[in-house]
């Protein structure tokens, strides 16, 4: 049981956030065979930017897989994050982008932010 001491209410005093980058994402795992089961979800395979995000409060990192900073490159990423209801979490995916716009104007930011 948890003891609160000094404080109004029962909630446990509140923590930053556990994780914080540069973070090593999870790895695939080479297999001779593909596992079977109910337990087993597959999904397909895209190529995009491998990305951890870190938010903690108001605060939002992107980390690549190398553990180098992206969310210069992707403030649209950013911004939606900030509006989900949880104030704190980790993500570990893919920004996958649909559109060929979209991939240009990625391409065009790497190019002038490389300079």
């Amino acid at each position: 049981m948890l003891k609160t001491v000094g404080r109004k209410d029962s909630r446990p005093p509140r923590r930053g956030l556990e994780l914080k980058p540069p973070y090593a994402p999870m790895e695939a795992l080479s297999v001779d065979e593909i596992p079977t089961g109910d337990e087993w979800q597959y999904e397909p395979k895209w190529d995009g930017f491998r990305c951890l995000a870190f938010r903690d409060g108001d605060k939002v990192e992107l980390q690549s897989k190398s553990g180098q900073p992206l969310a210069r490159y992707f403030p649209e990423m950013v911004a939606a994050l900030l509006k989900l209801k949880a104030k704190k979490f980790v993500l570990d995916g893919e920004i996958v982008l649909t559109r060929r716009l979209a991939v240009l104007r990625v391409l065009q930011r790497f190019i002038t932010l490389a300079q």
